[in-house]
């Protein structure tokens, strides 16, 4: 038969194993989760002054008119 210490220890060592497991498990679970995609601000501020860009030169073309020659 086993003495309230040893039973007291025995829960004891349950709990923190227990708690261990949970651990794991969350540790696991953001392992696997997908890292959320990172917004590019380069590719942004690229196509944005690309964009600005064309609007510029299609601007300029429509106020001069056709190049003369």
């Amino acid at each position: 038969m086993l003495t309230p210490e040893e039973r007291r220890g025995i829960e004891e060592q349950e709990r923190k194993w227990i708690a261990k497991e949970k651990y794991r498990a969350e540790v696991r679970e953001k392992l696997q989760e997908k890292p959320a995609r990172k917004f590019n601000w380069v590719l942004t501020t690229i196509g944005i002054a690309v964009a600005v860009i064309i609007i510029g030169v299609i601007t300029l073309f429509y106020i001069k008119g056709p190049l003369n020659h």
